[in-house]
């Protein structure tokens, strides 16, 4: 043992000995420069969505270029590869990547609501319809609020709309409704959906008094807007005509999903077959992403290759793989138009177009660099989805995947194994189930708290049924609609989705899976569990096992932070947050707000029918009152902390505080963490500082 630390100390050293030799550097950075840029810039975009202050583009600007000209600078006079210019490559990545955030908030910048508006009358033109869990989301382009003159007029809203639905995609509307500004996190790291929905350019979401009824108005005269409108009629046209091709035996389960993966629309989708999905682990399939965009472009690749090559006087003259890839490229884009073109569509179509341009510039196609290269595209075009689970969940799995693969390969190379047979098609199965899993576990923890803990094993289940049977049906079923045989295809392709939804019935009995059973992870535990990720990406051989310090200092971290607290949500409901993250959520009032993201699945209970409900936090005992007229002083002896739904009456002098339902503002609630055995109450997160965090009364 002593001698291989030795040998281990002494190769450290021969190392540092040759990074002062100038080939050495160079080889280092050409080798790792793109993924050092690609993590520079998703830093620098980070950093402007998280500080609490709007950065002066100015300063941005300054220094990058003031950056730009010191590594020019530092290449003449001290190298081109010495420490100082590659700390001015990092600053310089780390500008860009905060004049890209910058940039896209500017162009994002639009008519914002100022509070609370309605009830009154909207109308405009359905763009499109999600399930929710009470009726429908419906997204209206605004064309007119009563109220609002035309310069105030926000562009996209999103009603809830509980009532029966007579109204479809591309219809114009009128709906009385009350809309506002869509709300903030309520905790700490909890989803920024103010954030997101800025970005994404919805100006409001609100719900609908009654049902939406039909307009006279014809097509808007904007012609970005019609043409979205079009684009949308013809995704609902799609989805109704597979939901209603794909049926068969139990339809209601296959069909919807069916629907979904061709065309981007889960209106079909019952809520029951969408969170067993999420329960098992197989949330993934529903989401138009890298699998699909992969699967269906990687499907059209081999099918025009392999018909090409059967062309001897073709094959024989041209680079049929070339114009496979031409092919597989206008397919991916096909499919992005057709799906509506999500944020997780877009990601998957650019790291399929830099896949594929590739194989044209006769470059490597699967590697490191070109996932860097879509990382770095992605900075620059959508900066804000750097902080979305889609983002970091994509790329993780997709570069540890990368680098298991190539480790992999050099592993069978050196004992000249060739991969074939059933055998190595089930092993990489089952690591790529596990790879993937394990790099997005801390991705899902964080925003979530929760994992679906059977989900390597639904996906090996599932996975060859979605590749091997749903995938190829459905690119077949394209090929017949022309031939008029795509209706017994379709069939086909909805009884696979039936076996994928029942594998994850089998892997979701219940209901209290989904609920949260972890503590929350603080942003320092998921920085040096992704710096554990990242150094697995680019180190090779033994060096590899450093990530090891890192992984256990960001599970340190998760496991030694704080966790016990009290919410009090807009919605209403009291949560009761134990160390170990389980939640408790009593029903106290009745609120128009939203429960955070994390705690949203917990079981709701009602409240003991005493007169005063005592619960405990650790040490610390709080008190919920009903009626305070019946309670008296000394029954608070031994309570840290009142909450009431009304305010205190003037004759009650006890000295706990006392908070009510009145005091908790609908836009942030009101927090309390458990710190050194008492309950110290949490400042909301700050609003008016940035341009998707305005500041309203309730």
């Amino acid at each position: 043992m002593l001698q291989h630390a030795v040998a281990r100390l002494g190769k450290g050293f021969r190392i540092s000995l040759l990074w002062r030799h100038e080939l050495f550097r160079r080889e280092i950075w050409l080798r790792y420069r793109a993924i050092f840029y690609a993590f520079s810039m998703a830093l620098g975009a980070a950093l402007y969505l998280l500080v609490w202050f709007e950065p002066a583009v100015s300063i941005s600007a300054l220094t990058s270029v003031f950056c730009g000209g010191l590594v020019f600078g530092l290449a003449r006079f001290a190298g081109t590869y010495s420490g100082l210019a590659l700390g001015a490559r990092f600053i310089l990545a780390v500008s860009i990547g905060l004049l890209a955030g910058q940039a896209t908030s500017w162009r994002s910048q639009g008519p914002w609501l100022d509070g609370v508006v309605g009830p009154v009358m909207i109308e405009g033109w359905v763009t499109a319809i999600d399930p929710a869990r009470r009726g429908d989301r419906i997204r209206l382009a605004v064309h007119a609020i009563q109220g609002l003159p035309a310069n105030e007029l926000p562009g996209v809203i999103r009603l809830t709309h509980i009532s029966e639905r007579h109204v479809d995609v591309g219809r114009f509307v009128r709906c009385w409704s009350v809309v506002r500004p869509p709300p903030g996190p309520l905790l700490a790291n909890d989803y920024a959906f103010d954030r997101q929905a800025y970005f994404e350019g919805l100006s409001g979401v609100g719900y609908v008094q009654g049902r939406c009824r039909g307009g006279v108005l014809g097509p808007p005269k904007n012609v970005a807007t019609g043409l979205q409108l079009e684009i949308a009629q013809m995704r609902r046209a799609l989805a109704r005509y597979v939901y209603r091709h794909a049926g068969g035996i139990d339809a209601h389960r296959g069909a919807g999903f069916a629907a979904a993966l061709v065309s981007g629309d889960r209106s079909f989708m019952s809520p029951d077959v969408q969170q067993a999905l999420r329960g098992s682990g197989l949330a993934h399939l529903m989401a138009i992403s890298g699998l699909h965009m992969g699967l269906l472009s990687g499907l059209a690749y081999v099918f025009v290759w392999r018909n090409l090559v059967l062309i001897e006087p073709l094959a024989l003259r041209v680079p049929v793989r070339k114009l496979a890839a031409s092919a597989a490229i206008m397919a991916g884009l096909a499919y992005l138009l057709v799906s509506g073109g999500s944020v997780s569509t877009q990601r998957a179509f650019i790291m399929a177009l830099i896949f594929y341009a590739a194989i044209l510039f006769d470059r490597r196609a699967l590697s490191m660099q070109s996932c860097a290269l879509a990382m770095m595209l992605i900075v620059l075009w959508m900066p804000w989805s750097v902080l979305t689970p889609g983002f970091q969940m994509s790329f993780a799995a997709t570069g540890a995947l990368i680098a298991t693969y190539e480790a992999w390969r050099q592993r069978r190379r050196s004992v000249e194994l060739k991969p074939a047979g059933f055998g190595f098609w089930l092993k990489s199965l089952f690591v790529t189930s596990v790879v993937s899993t394990l790099a997005t576990l801390p991705f899902g923890l964080f925003p979530f708290g929760r994992v679906a803990e059977h989900s390597i094993v639904a996906n090996l289940i599932a996975m060859p049924i979605f590749t091997l049977v749903s995938a190829p049906v459905a690119m077949s079923s394209l090929l017949f609609l022309p031939f008029g045989l795509s209706d017994e295809v379709m069939q086909v392709f909805g009884l696979s989705l039936v076996a994928v939804v029942t594998v994850a019935d089998w892997f979701f009995p219940d209901v209290e899976a989904a609920q949260s059973a972890f503590k929350p992870m603080t942003g320092l535990s998921l920085l040096s569990l992704s710096v554990s990720l990242g150094w697995v990406f680019i180190a090779t051989g033994k060096w590899r096992s450093l990530a090891i310090i890192p992984l256990l200092s960001g599970l340190g971290i998760w496991l030694l932070s704080p966790a016990a607290g009290l919410v009090w949500a807009p919605s209403g409901d009291v949560l009761l947050i134990a160390a170990n993250g389980r939640a408790e959520r009593i029903h106290v009032s009745k609120g128009s707000g939203l429960m955070p993201m994390r705690y949203r699945n917990v079981e709701r209970r009602e409240l003991c029918a005493a007169l005063l409900c005592q619960y405990v936090i650790g040490p610390s005992r709080i008190a919920i009152i009903v009626r305070p007229d019946e309670v008296a002083c000394e029954d608070l002896d031994d309570v840290e902390l009142v909450l009431a739904k009304y305010r205190q009456p003037e004759s009650f002098a006890c000295s706990p505080p006392w908070f009510s339902w009145q005091d908790v503002p609908e836009r942030a609630g009101q927090q309390w963490r458990l710190l050194n055995g008492r309950l110290r109450r949490v400042a909301p997160p700050p609003c008016g500082r940035r341009p998707w965090r305005s500041c309203y009364s309730d």
